[in-house]
């Protein structure tokens, strides 16, 4: 999961740079018209063509990457649900006769289940969320900084 972390956040930054050297192949191409310049023209022309198959392939990563890392954390996601839930019932189970009867079972299962659920979250939350874009903003700027 770490290393799919690492690769869309590479794919992040290449996708944008990648496009902008597109771009500026196709202008050169542009500004390149005429029969003189056949053999240029026929060079950017390859190179413009190189570039946009490289640009969709991280396009193709930057996108793949996201499903793969849902795909592999999926199981370790419900271990710790189970496990999250197995802990709180066995905890109710171990509670007084008394707590059992005064209860609200219904009342129970649903904070139970809100729990369970939150921390979830959270394990998605942390690293998968909040630390790529903390990432990805720090390498914008150190691109924008050596441009």
């Amino acid at each position: 999961c770490l290393f799919l972390l690492v690769l869309g956040r590479v794919a992040n930054v290449m996708v944008p740079i990648l496009y902008k050297r597109v771009i500026d192949t196709l202008s050169l191409g542009a500004a390149v018209q005429g029969a003189r310049n056949a053999a240029k023209l026929a060079g950017l022309q390859a190179a413009a063509l190189q570039l946009v198959g490289i640009y969709l392939g991280w396009k193709l990563l930057q996108a793949s990457t996201d499903v793969a890392r849902q795909v592999i954390w999926c199981p370790v996601m419900q271990d710790v649900k189970e496990r999250t839930n197995m802990r709180l019932l066995d905890h109710l189970l171990s509670q007084s006769v008394r707590f059992h009867i005064s209860s609200k079972t219904g009342e129970l299962m649903n904070i139970i289940d809100r729990g369970a659920t939150s921390v979830e979250r959270l394990m998605d939350l942390i690293p998968f969320r909040l630390f790529p874009a903390f990432v990805d903003v720090l390498a914008a700027g150190g691109v924008l900084t050596r441009m």
